[in-house]
């Protein structure tokens, strides 16, 4: 929670010092989190699986490793997709109903009103341009990075969902949420044509160029 709004503190005030926050929270948290997974004893036969679907779980695994998935597992793919959502709202055509800027050198008490005005604001107007958008996207309009990100923000939030169900043991949609992740997310890096110039199909001669995928 506090390094939560500590990044969205310093972005909305405009400092790249944020991304050396979250660096030194990641890096610090997968260390002492590779500790904890070098050190745990795990009984024997060393795995867990459902009764009924037998797709894996981490029941055999202690409480403090387990505890470790919403930290890293869920918040990171909140992050990939909200991130990726946000990232199609800078690109697309926006319809601003609730106004809101920075506060820089207004006080603490001005930053933080406008900080609470965006966070209601933002997914306002987002929701409020997506018509516009949809025009834009069947006109062939559309900055590529719109439909892009909001398939990576799909393909993020699908496996975060199924993946939460299987520790409360629904398991039956564990597989097919973590395909769809893969498949939203590789589908979204392929609609990023100002990304990808060429696309090489792995053991093939066979290469897509950004002007066949445009067609």
């Amino acid at each position: 929670m506090v390094l939560a709004v500590g990044v969205v503190s310093l972005s909305f005030r405009g400092s790249e010092r944020w991304a050396d926050l979250a660096a030194v929270f990641v890096v610090g948290g997968t260390v002492v989190s590779a500790v904890l997974m070098a050190t745990a004893t795990i009984p024997a036969p060393g795995y867990a699986v459902d009764a009924q679907t037998h797709i894996p779980v981490g029941t055999l695994f202690p409480g403090y490793i387990r505890l470790l998935t919403p930290f890293f597992n869920i918040t990171g793919a909140f992050a990939l997709g909200l991130g990726a959502l946000y990232s199609a709202y800078v690109f697309m055509p926006k319809r601003r109903l609730i106004r809101y800027s920075p506060s820089r050198g207004q006080g603490s008490a001005a930053y933080v009103r406008n900080l609470v005005i965006a966070v209601v604001a933002i997914p306002v107007n987002f929701v409020a341009s997506l018509p516009r958008a949809l025009r834009d996207l069947l006109r062939g309009r559309l900055n590529s990075r719109v439909p892009a990100t909001i398939l990576i923000a799909i393909g993020a939030l699908i496996p975060a969902y199924t993946s939460g169900l299987n520790r409360f043991g629904s398991t039956s949609g564990f597989f097919v949420g973590e395909f769809l992740g893969v498949l939203f997310l590789f589908v979204g890096y392929l609609v990023s044509i100002e990304v990808i110039q060429t696309i090489r199909v792995p053991f093939t001669r066979i290469v897509f160029r950004a002007r066949q995928l445009e067609a």
